[in-house]
């Protein structure tokens, strides 16, 4: 199964239950490992929300508002959860020590079309 998410990554929440709106928008570290829960059908990760504004929890008897402390056990589901990463990844590649790939370097160059393309110019990179 291809996830979105990675252990450590921070994470925007784009989806949640009907009741739990309010956490849409809200910014979650995640910890890992992805483990399925059956309740959701899904892999979920454990979130921690980056601010101290209390969090929309669903419990047996609805929801419920919570503030989210490092013993809770809060999960969310991989594809309701967008990865907060850097445009190309460069970055987040050279913090983990893996080189750089030669297309991210390489600076674009302009081409100009021949007189019978309708196209302007196109940045190619080498």
């Amino acid at each position: 199964m291809k996830l979105r998410c990675r252990a450590g990554d921070l994470a925007l929440v784009i989806h949640d239950e009907p009741s739990c709106k309010a956490n849409i928008g809200r910014v979650v570290r995640l910890e890992g490992p992805a483990a399925y829960s059956s309740y959701y059908a899904r892999y979920c990760w454990l979130i921690f929300p980056v601010d101290d504004r209390p969090w929309l929890v669903m419990r047996d008897y609805g929801a419920t508002k919570v503030r989210i402390g490092p013993n809770d056990l809060i999960d969310h589901p991989d594809p309701w959860l967008m990865p907060l990463r850097t445009v190309d990844g460069l970055a987040e590649r050279r913090a983990r020590g893996r080189k750089a790939t030669k297309h991210a370097l390489k600076k674009p160059r302009v081409i100009a079309p021949d007189s019978s393309s309708k196209i302007q110019a196109i940045a190619v990179c080498r």
